[in-house]
């Protein structure tokens, strides 16, 4: 996968794909943040995601951050770019409101390819369907 930018209030963020078994290894760990998620609409046809928020703190969550975190390049202006993790709160207590998009674009970066080729119905074939009765 190539890199990833996007710039937010003039700061350039470019986006790099961790190693492959890197990636791998904090999505299967991510794959921990679903359980005992129930994964259908309420009553109100919205996910039930309280459980999913409870895990921000998990180790799972810090695992995946840092692997984006890392693999993230930062530049504002003409200054020279540096890598995210080195400067984390310095930048984003800077740029506050940057700190949700980057997560979420670093999580399309890193785990998105995973899931090319049909990849997402093969897992998805594995979950039990409820019988109808």
């Amino acid at each position: 996968m190539n890199p990833h930018q996007f710039e937010l209030d003039g700061i350039t963020y470019r986006m790099t794909p961790a190693n492959a078994m890197a990636g791998w290894a904090a999505l299967k760990q991510a794959g921990k943040l679903l359980e005992g998620i129930k994964v259908s609409p309420n009553q109100d046809g919205n996910l039930e995601i309280g459980t999913l928020l409870a895990h921000l703190g998990s180790p799972q969550v810090a695992e995946i951050e840092r692997l984006i975190y890392e693999h993230t390049t930062v530049q504002a202006n003409q200054d020279k770019p540096f890598r995210l993790a080195h400067q984390l709160e310095t930048h984003f207590n800077q740029y506050r409101s940057h700190l949700i998009r980057v997560l979420l674009e670093g999580c399309k970066v890193q785990f998105a390819d995973f899931f090319k080729g049909g990849a997402w119905n093969s897992l998805s074939a594995l979950i039990p369907t409820p019988i109808q009765t």
